[in-house]
């Protein structure tokens, strides 16, 4: 049993509100669980039971070209549950940058919906974006 990391690789100079799907299409989820990598909708990230579950943000563009070439950043500020199973002690979670949740010690199973807010700063201009990835145990 071990603590979950979920990393959203952004792409900031992409990411947009105009469709959904731009914006589904520039986020990729990724964890250290061997879970497969997928964007907000397709990815499901295992955690486990009275351990931690920690979201961070990292530009796609530095994460490419292994070195911050980019200022751009993203920052997690708040992850939510909207629905199913209630598997954190929380149902809401703020952060700056970094945002951890605690796993709850009990008998609940299943799957959990929730909303991640992010704060992209893109060449100086911050927007927030929210999107709806899930977890199970």
């Amino acid at each position: 049993m071990a603590n979950t990391k979920v990393f959203l690789l952004v792409d900031t100079d992409n990411i947009s509100d105009d469709t959904s799907v731009k914006k589904e299409n520039s986020v990729i989820f990724y964890d250290n669980r061997g879970d497969r990598p997928g964007n907000g909708k397709e990815f499901d990230s295992k955690i486990d039971k009275a351990k931690k579950i920690i979201w961070k943000g990292k530009v796609m563009q530095n994460f490419m070209d292994k070195e911050d070439s980019v200022s751009d950043t993203v920052d997690i500020i708040k992850v939510e549950h909207t629905s199913g199973a209630h598997l954190l002690k929380k149902d809401i979670y703020t952060g700056n940058n970094t945002v951890v949740g605690e796993v709850k010690d009990d008998d609940e199973v299943g799957i959990e919906n929730y909303e991640i807010t992010i704060r992209v700063n893109r060449h100086g201009t911050y927007e927030e974006y929210s999107i709806d990835p899930k977890m199970h145990t």
